[in-house]
């Protein structure tokens, strides 16, 4: 939580305690761990933050879709936001360990005219208002803030002087009063302690605390600093981040239910067409950017397994014509895997698509097994439609059995639940699917494809794909 701009009826720790409360009661939890004066969003230390961390029960124990990290998030988000004391964002852990600090994506709002912390502000309050509006996303969030409560020491330097006193003596003062700091390292008991010095709590509550700190003169004489200071109240950016030089505020955006990361990305970036101003530009981090540079490889990468499997083939059949009857049939599995991932609400995700270049593979055994065949009787004499009939007929069976052997292997995946569930959901799905469709309707659909094939480079070439052969192997089935 971040507490607001102004006074506040409560002070941090008790904001954090409501949180710790509501926490406690939510399903699913097991633990809570409050760390005070944390951002973990920003990284930033703060006297106006602070961070609950929470930890989840054993999956075994989360079995109810209401204990899933989905489910709590939201829930936790409803809870908190009747806390008016503060700004509560509850996020998720990164997909990837050490990419970012929470879920979503990550978006750099990078100011590249360099205007003033305020007009950062503004900018980034428009665009706020407009993603947050978008239906493709939900709690689009920033902890960049110009209106962060401060104080302001105004020193008198020219008193400071006249007074005999060293300016980093005052400076040191400051620090060792308010922030702590550092003496040196004492060894007992066998152990290194580190020795740091500063004032109690109750000494520095109030900002007229700094009236009463003294520091010592050349002299020796010890100083109030009330003598050549005046303590102002003001506002201002408690962190300015740059990111590739430029100053920058970190957005952190959540997909919409049933939308993916890169909907979201795209949603993101139509926003920021829509509604930044000229100078204004925007950058991705994290998990975001790593998916931007792999994203829109999915053609290049199917494109290329296809291209295998055709030469191969091509270098199987010794023909240029006969893979295209293999490969002419992937569509279907490919059709099924899509078709199944729509009726169980998954997402295109890089699961689904590991299942695509697998499905490659798996339906173009099915349709060798009969192209195999019938350019074998069609080598021997029989004419093109006879001899994708017999293939389709005899090599029925055998594929109907390994096709059926493999889509019950993978029945765990598309049902599989607890950790991890999600992965082989997705993985399992597109296979068992892409599989059922390529079998049930390719086993048809593949001799029409290799009558249209076969008869198209009979009539290109201009001579049939017949041999001389012995009579007693005409008749003979490999």
């Amino acid at each position: 939580p971040t507490l607001p701009h102004g006074p506040t009826r409560e002070p941090r720790d008790g904001v954090l305690k409501k949180i710790e409360d509501i926490l406690a009661k939510t399903r699913g939890v097991s633990d809570v761990i409050t760390v005070g004066s944390l951002n973990i969003l920003s990284g930033a230390r703060a006297s106006n933050a602070g961070v609950c961390i929470v930890s989840l029960k054993d999956w075994k124990e989360r079995e109810d879709p209401a204990a899933q990290v989905s489910h709590i998030v939201p829930s936790v988000y409803a809870a908190v936001s009747q806390i008016p004391e503060a700004m509560i964002i509850p996020v998720a852990p990164p997909p990837i360990s050490g990419l970012g600090n929470s879920g979503g994506v990550q978006f750099e709002l990078q100011d590249r005219r360099g205007g003033t912390p305020s007009e950062l502000q503004d900018v980034m309050n428009r665009f706020l208002m407009a993603a947050n509006q978008h239906p493709q996303l939900s709690r689009v969030f920033s902890f960049y803030s110009n209106q962060v409560p401060q104080i302001f020491v105004d020193l008198d330097r020219d008193k400071i002087k006249t007074l005999g006193v060293p300016l980093d003596s005052v400076f040191n003062a400051l620090q060792t009063n308010l922030g702590g700091l550092y003496v040196n390292d004492l060894t007992l008991f066998g152990r290194s302690f580190q020795v740091k010095v500063q004032a109690e709590e109750q000494y520095r509550m109030k900002p007229e605390d700094i009236y009463q700190i003294y520091t010592r003169s050349s002299d020796g004489s010890m100083v109030p600093f009330s003598t050549f200071s005046k303590v102002e109240s003001t506002t201002g950016a408690d962190l300015l981040p740059h990111y590739n030089i430029y100053r920058t505020a970190e957005i952190t955006a959540n997909a919409a239910p049933g939308v993916s990361s890169g909907q979201a990305i795209a949603a993101m970036e139509s926003v920021a067409k829509e509604t930044l101003p000229d100078g204004y530009g925007y950058e991705w981090t994290g998990t975001a950017l790593q998916e931007k540079q792999a994203g829109g490889q999915q053609g290049v990468i199917l494109g290329l397994a296809l291209l295998f499997v055709f030469l191969v083939l091509a270098a199987q059949y010794e023909s240029w014509a006969v893979p295209f009857a293999v490969l002419f049939g992937l569509p279907i599995g490919v059709f099924g895997a899509f078709l199944g991932a729509y009726l169980r609400n998954l997402t295109n995700d890089v699961y689904v698509q590991i299942g695509l270049v697998m499905l490659i593979g798996l339906a173009a055994k099915n349709a060798i097994l009969i192209v195999e065949f019938a350019k074998v009787r069609r080598e021997h004499g029989m004419p093109i439609r006879e001899a994708a009939l017999e293939g389709g007929k005899l090599r029925l069976r055998p594929i109907i059995m390994t096709s059926l052997a493999f889509i019950l292997g993978v029945v765990p995946l598309v049902i599989s639940k607890g950790a991890g569930a999600a992965s082989r959901q997705s993985l399992g799905t597109a296979v068992c699917f892409g599989m059922s469709a390529a079998t049930l309707i390719g086993v048809f659909f593949i001799p029409w494809l290799y009558v249209v094939v076969q008869t198209l480079a009979e009539k290109i070439s201009g001579k049939p794909a017949t041999a001389e052969i012995p009579a007693t192997a005409a008749g003979e089935h490999p």
